[in-house]
């Protein structure tokens, strides 16, 4: 529990790099689309420049949820904690398509799908067209930790890749 104090007050000190991230004495606010929830009480989101951060929140949202987040800043840089009694975490609308800064992981050529990295960590698996299939397999190999400008669409049934740059 020490630690858990320790690091919620060594967090709160932090200032955030981002011009989509507002800071203040109560930490972070946040605005953006939920890409992923991995678990029931955290989610990735997807700022509106495309930057991508982890959201320990009391829940979590589905794919394509627009969010405003008040929380605090993790030691990391991408990581907010919106757990507090402070904090909170809106649900602002939905969007049908997101584009994020993210690194291509592996990829499934056979059943069109690759996974969505950023910061190290496996985010979401995405689906593609055929058409596609070549190019990410070729990046995938080439420039492996590399930041692409990916357009996704939200579907029912998860991400779709629209459109890669970079």
């Amino acid at each position: 529990m020490r630690s858990l104090v320790a690091l919620v007050v060594a967090a709160a000190a932090l200032t955030a790099a981002s011009p989509s991230a507002a800071v203040d004495a109560a930490g972070v606010r946040l605005a953006g689309v939920v890409l992923a929830s991995p678990t029931r009480s955290s989610f990735y989101l997807a700022d509106r420049v495309g930057r991508v951060a982890l959201v320990l929140a009391t829940r979590s949202f589905p794919a394509g949820t627009r969010v405003s987040v008040t929380g605090t800043a993790g030691a990391d840089g991408w990581t907010v904690f919106a757990n507090g009694l402070a904090d909170r975490v809106v649900r602002v609308g939905t969007a049908r398509r997101v584009a994020v800064r993210a690194q291509v992981g592996f990829v499934d050529s056979e059943r069109r799908r690759f996974q969505l990295a950023a910061h190290g960590q496996i985010v979401a698996d995405v689906r593609f067209a055929a058409a596609l299939a070549q190019r990410l397999v070729r990046l995938s190999f080439e420039r492996p930790l590399r930041t692409h400008v990916l357009t996704l669409a939200v579907a029912q049934s998860g991400l779709v890749l629209v459109a890669l740059r970079g």
